[in-house]
């Protein structure tokens, strides 16, 4: 199906490129661009022959990259020889640039992506996006198929339901800033739905790492962690997937209940999650303390990044929820999360017991004040 796209838009390039330079620029493409920061990297998904959103783009200083699956089209765009812009023939199912963007376009493009691939792509898009970008795209808002012409030419068009496709967006990790639907306005004509969103922020960043809020499309990777006895010999408890969508729902649950939870623990170099750290809230004797928690997949074990998170954590603690004092729970025999402890000035405070999933467990209390000094 996509190469009957690719070979219908090569077939009607010519008349596809004299048109669009005939149409102004889209009034939702300037409000959009108007709330990027100058010289955002933009990707142009669908970019057809350049003209007029890649071009506007470009001529706005940013630095542009415009992706079409068919050759024709890039051809023409790559003849406008526009300033910090470069186009490439590439499916954005496939698309691994090696970088991540401050904002996509998809106008009028991912509903050719087949039916059973729009989730999938989804995932990809939110893959490729920095922390904070955004995301404007139309689509249709009604499950389905078609194939209609067009220059007589045939083309392919599917799209989820409205509902399926916030719900992919949210698992994503992006927040909806607005969706409308009938979208209509002179230099757009009328679309189906107009929608921008929002990928989520950083909460916390330090040197080599940063942590964001998990979200759905983190679950492969935090099953990693959990599904590790080594990464959690503290739990004696094996964990199925169940018990890791549980874990997952709980932590964005916190989120939205007290503004934090355990997140993504990204390292930069990458963009690869290599962990989970942050604050939780823990049950200590008769009161409950704010908690600094982490765990890291094995293979990045003795490097130094759960102290880095653990210090980033702790200062988020102090500096942003203006809190006197934090504490790490901590299993008698584990020696390496005490020394962490250690390491960002907390001491032992108490010894005390505490039931896990398969009994009763000997723990150290571990914290620090606020005045006490720290470093990494």
């Amino acid at each position: 199906m996509e190469n009957s796209v690719k070979e219908s838009y090569n077939k009607i390039c010519k008349k596809w490129s004299d048109f669009r330079k005939t149409t102004p620029i889209n009034k939702c493409i300037v409000d959009f661009a108007n709330n990027l920061k100058p010289n955002a990297r933009i990707l142009d998904v669908g970019c057809g022959s350049g003209y007029p959103i890649s071009s506007y783009l470009s001529k706005q200083g940013f630095q542009v990259t415009g992706i079409d699956i068919a050759e024709e089209m890039i051809k023409e765009a790559k003849q406008l020889n526009l300033p910090n812009a470069i186009f490439l023939v590439e499916d954005i199912l496939n698309f691994k640039p090696g970088k991540k963007y401050d904002a996509i376009i998809a106008f009028d493009s991912i509903w050719h992506v087949k039916h059973d691939k729009q989730a999938k792509m989804y995932q990809m898009i939110a893959s490729l996006m920095a922390p904070g970008g955004l995301f404007l795209f139309t689509h249709g808002k009604k499950d389905g198929e078609i194939v209609s012409k067009m220059w007589g030419e045939s083309f392919y068009y599917s799209a989820l339901d409205l509902e399926k496709v916030h719900e992919t967006l949210k698992q994503n990790g992006f927040e909806i800033l607005f969706s409308i639907e009938d979208y209509e306005e002179e230099t757009t004509g009328d679309r189906e739905l107009l929608v921008v969103a929002k990928k989520k922020e950083m909460v916390i960043e330090t040197e080599r790492l940063y942590l964001r809020e998990m979200c759905q499309n983190d679950f492969e990777d935090l099953a990693e962690i959990l599904q590790n006895p080594k990464v959690m010999y503290a739990y004696e408890h094996d964990f199925s997937d169940d018990d890791v969508q549980v874990w997952l729902d709980r932590q964005i649950e916190r989120y939205c209940r007290y503004g934090f939870g355990l997140w993504a623990m990204i390292l930069k170099s990458t963009d690869q999650m290599i962990g989970q750290a942050g604050l939780t809230i823990q049950s200590y004797k008769d009161k409950e303390v704010l908690e600094i928690g982490y765990h890291l997949k094995e293979n990045f074990w003795h490097m130094g990044y759960a102290q880095e998170a653990a210090f980033g954590c702790k200062r988020y603690a102090f500096e942003h929820l203006n809190e006197d004092k934090v504490y790490a729970i901590i299993k008698s025999d584990n020696i390496a999360s005490m020394k962490v402890a250690q390491r960002i000035g907390m001491h032992k405070e108490d010894e005390f017991v505490t039931r896990y999933y398969n009994g009763d467990m000997l723990h150290f209390l571990y914290s620090v004040h606020r005045e006490i000094p720290y470093s990494v």
